[in-house]
């Protein structure tokens, strides 16, 4: 059994395999297989019960001579060996005891393979002493690693919630008076300049009117028990393995009973209710196909996609975030040096006798306020991050002055610089084997 984690740090992407071998005859891990799997990205760490012996990580607790050692065993040795993977894990640790009768049981089979890149990033990796689950057989391992995670801070707007009134004064507040702005024939610096006021405007607005929650919060549901937590961080416990803190108040196992009875009623209640809802969606005339596309977004992984890291022809690795964006720019759009600094479009050279065809470039408010009432909701910013939720929310204070501004540039034949800029968002193409070149 593999599990894996991803975890954005400061020198790229981490992936932390957890690894079970039961190393049982109809139940056996796949070495090779999981070594193939685990230690492709140069970032690795490799943990878990693997159930095999061998000198190199048993050290004085091995018992026999290298003869003995199994199969699996050295399959597991060598592919990390070949794989420049490194043992964390001390040789020779405890991290296997139970009683046996008379004698007492001592191994180490549960292990931490670093890649050679993260090695240096390893503070410790040792028996964790102060034992949470004393009734084990497996003791803990605690590594720590001196790398910063990076934390997603990016938020999500909740414009539904949003005081549009409020909104909307704020906003007023950060544009310049209307009736002069009618009465002025603005030139394309002019144009220019009330293009930006009206979009730092918006995001003024947006950030003291909207209310935000994080886009990816840390999970809430059934959080680790205070005391569990406290061993843990190794606050305020007893300092010889396997004591534990003293049970205060209600009895364990009162406790636990309670908890589950909690989670097993509001997991009924929960249910019970998504089921009436999906009663009410299928009543509808075209509820089938509803009640369909539901199903299909609820058993969609729920996985973050991160871009893995870049190699181009020449196998320079590029391994942050901007690395990557610069890299993707260059083998994507290879004029880039000569288009960086463009600021005009360049048009053809038109006859001087052409004809010139008639075209209406008059522009009324009420064509702007239609066209800000057709935006669609939920679509990515620009740059500026003003979503088209934040237009509409201030339709009625926008629709002069964007009439203002698309009557100038259509007279002026102007396209001004704040409308220019647009992101651009890469998506991985499907079933590709690998997706470490830009291209993919």
């Amino acid at each position: 059994m593999l599990a894996t984690l991803h975890v954005a740090t400061e020198v790229g992407d981490l992936r932390i395999h957890s690894a079970y071998n039961p190393n049982q005859p109809t139940m056996a891990m796949t070495i090779p297989d999981m070594v193939g799997k685990t230690t492709k990205s140069g970032r690795d760490i490799v943990m878990g019960d693997f159930n095999l012996h061998d000198p190199s990580w048993a050290g004085a607790r091995f018992r026999g001579d290298d003869s003995k050692v199994t199969a699996p065993a050295r399959a597991l040795r060598d592919g990390m060996a070949n794989a420049n993977m490194v043992l964390a894990t001390p040789p020779g640790s405890e991290t296997y005891k139970r009683k046996d009768g008379d004698r007492t049981i001592v191994s180490c089979v549960d292990l931490c393979f670093v890649s050679q890149s993260l090695k240096n990033c390893v503070k410790s990796c040792q028996v964790y002493e102060q034992n949470p689950w004393p009734d084990s057989d497996h003791r803990p391992i605690r590594t720590i690693l001196d790398i910063e995670a990076i934390r997603d801070s990016s938020l999500r707007y909740l414009y539904e919630q949003t005081d549009a009134r409020r909104f909307n004064k704020v906003l007023a507040s950060e544009l310049p008076p209307l009736d002069q702005l009618k009465t002025t024939d603005l030139d394309k610096e002019q144009v220019e300049h009330l293009a930006r006021v009206v979009i730092s405007g918006l995001q003024s607005a947006v950030d003291t009117t909207v209310p935000t929650k994080l886009a990816n919060p840390s999970p809430s549901a059934r959080p680790m028990d205070l005391k569990a937590l406290e061993i843990l961080e190794g606050d305020g416990v007893a300092s010889t393995w396997p004591e534990t803190i003293a049970p205060s108040g209600t009895p364990a196992n009162l406790r636990t009973r309670r908890r589950r009875a909690e989670r097993a009623a509001k997991k009924k209640k929960t249910v019970e209710t998504d089921r009436h809802f999906i009663h009410k969606l299928g009543e509808s005339t075209d509820g089938t196909w509803k009640v369909a596309r539901l199903g299909l977004l609820r058993t969609k992984p729920r996985i973050m996609l991160n871009m893995p890291d870049l190699e181009d022809p020449s196998d320079n690795i590029y391994t942050t975030e901007a690395e990557k964006q610069q890299h993707i720019l260059r083998a994507l759009w290879k004029r880039i040096d000569e288009l960086e600094y463009m600021v005009t479009v360049p048009f053809p050279t038109l006859k001087p006798d052409r004809q010139e065809l008639f075209m209406d470039i008059s522009m009324e408010e009420k064509e702007v306020r239609y066209l800000i009432k057709n935006l669609r909701r939920k679509k990515a910013p620009g740059t500026d991050m003003v979503a088209n939720e934040a237009i509409k929310l201030g339709i009625d204070t926008l629709t002069p002055y964007l009439t203002i501004i698309f009557r100038h540039c259509l007279q002026l034949g102007y396209f001004p610089t704040a409308f220019k800029t647009a992101l651009t968002v890469m998506l991985p193409k499907p079933d590709k084997e690998s997706y470490s070149s830009a291209k993919s």
